[in-house]
């Protein structure tokens, strides 16, 4: 559904709906803000929202413009460097590192804000989804006697389509309440997500961008296209057979399926099975034991030839389905040769206790080609922590593409 402001999206109710177009499959998106969307104190919340829109969005290289540390006043100066992607939708969450770390009041700050989201739609952005501040407890928000300042500046956020300085733009902005994270639950120290608030907090932003893009069809309904890498005889994108190979002491056991390689790099039990997944055979496979090494993974591979010249750059999605009863996963990612390509976390944190996940995972896109290339791999990965693992992971339609000079 769409909606035109006052657009306040909390994950279960939304605004008026209206007759404009969705944006179009492979709609470009930018996020900015400060640490808690770059995932540098720990997970990203974005890894869920692009599951939850099931990779629908098309990710520039650097789409994730976020700065740890950064204020609003300093994302309004960077305004260019937002709009220079050419984004149809912007991701803004600011204003945590104002109230915490200076003196401005909730309106100024708010006009920070104000200028950015007109910046972003001056410049081409189509729609800017923007997060209210969220709850806090961390030793510095404690010291602090910012609390009531922070619901004066989320009131102003909320009531958007009121504000006389926002005529003309009020229809191309949405709000993603925040309210409900809960910093002792969903937080590593009272302020930056744990795994159970980057999820909380990507779905609720997944659900917005969801509402704005076309839901016919996902990436990876092109799977068997002529347009993915990963179509010939020597190569398998459909999963099937059981001819596949494995690697690690001790090796993975049971069917995997042909062309590809299953692959573990500690001493973990890893049990392999065919299954399907949204239409289509799917390779499933189950870990079990104790991981002696932070990071430690579980890989299914696929080589992929192609012919790669100066400039090329790829992208690479996939669906999944995680079960319930995982246990001290760290990361789920993918990645091909030419880079590493999803934002990982780099904190401790594990997924324990967030139920089952699935959706599609699709990458920003690759570093530029310097020179010739004439292969790649699918890499489709879950990292664990040290400790007892489990994990019941099901991957299926993989799609990698070089990116059309179009896009």
């Amino acid at each position: 559904m769409l909606t035109i402001g006052p657009s306040i999206w909390t994950g279960s109710v939304l605004g008026k709906a209206h007759s404009a177009s969705l944006l179009p499959l492979n709609a470009r998106m930018v996020i900015e803000g400060d640490s808690i969307t770059a995932g540098s104190n720990g997970p990203p919340w974005i890894w869920q929202s692009v599951s939850y829109t099931r990779g629908r969005y098309f990710l520039p290289r650097n789409f994730n413009q976020a700065t740890g540390g950064q204020t609003a006043a300093q994302m309004a100066t960077q305004i260019a460097d937002i709009t220079a992607l050419n984004p149809k939708v912007v991701n803004f969450l600011a204003g945590t590192n104002d109230l915490g770390g200076s003196s401005d009041t909730p309106s100024t700050i708010w006009g920070n804000i104000k200028t950015c989201i007109k910046g972003y739609i001056d410049g081409g952005a189509s729609w800017v989804v923007v997060g209210t501040v969220m709850p806090r407890n961390d030793a510095t928000w404690t010291g602090l006697t910012r609390e009531g300042d922070r619901n004066t500046l989320n009131g102003l956020i909320r009531g958007y389509a009121s504000d006389s300085g926002l005529v003309g733009y009020t229809s191309k902005i949405k709000v993603v309440d925040l309210e409900s994270y809960d910093p002792d639950t969903d937080s590593i120290e009272g302020l930056h997500p744990n795994w159970l608030g980057a999820i909380k907090i990507g779905t609720l932003f997944g659900a917005a961008h969801l509402s704005l893009i076309d839901k016919t069809s996902v990436l990876t309904d092109l799977y068997l296209d002529s347009t993915s890498l990963a179509i010939a005889a020597s190569k398998n994108a459909a999963m099937t057979g059981t001819g596949g190979g494995v690697n690690g002491t001790p090796s993975p056991t049971g069917q995997i399926a042909t062309n590809w390689t299953l692959t573990q790099n500690d001493a973990l039990t890893v049990v392999a099975s065919k299954t399907t997944l949204n239409g289509a055979e799917a390779q499933k496979f189950v870990v079990s034991g104790t991981n002696g090494t932070n990071n430690h993974a579980v890989q299914l591979s696929m080589p992929v030839a192609y012919s790669g010249v100066i400039g090329d750059t790829l992208e690479l999605a996939c669906d999944f389905s995680l079960a319930t009863g995982h246990q001290n996963i760290r990361n789920i990612t993918m990645s091909c040769d030419t880079a590493s390509v999803l934002p990982t976390s780099l904190s401790t944190a594990v997924m324990d206790g967030a139920g089952a996940l699935s959706g599609t995972l699709r990458t920003q896109v690759t570093t530029p080609l310097t020179g010739t290339d004439s292969s790649t791999n699918i890499n489709l990965i879950v990292q664990f922590a040290t400790g007892t693992v489990a994990a019941e992971l099901i991957w299926a339609r993989p799609y990698i593409r070089k990116i059309p000079t179009d896009l």
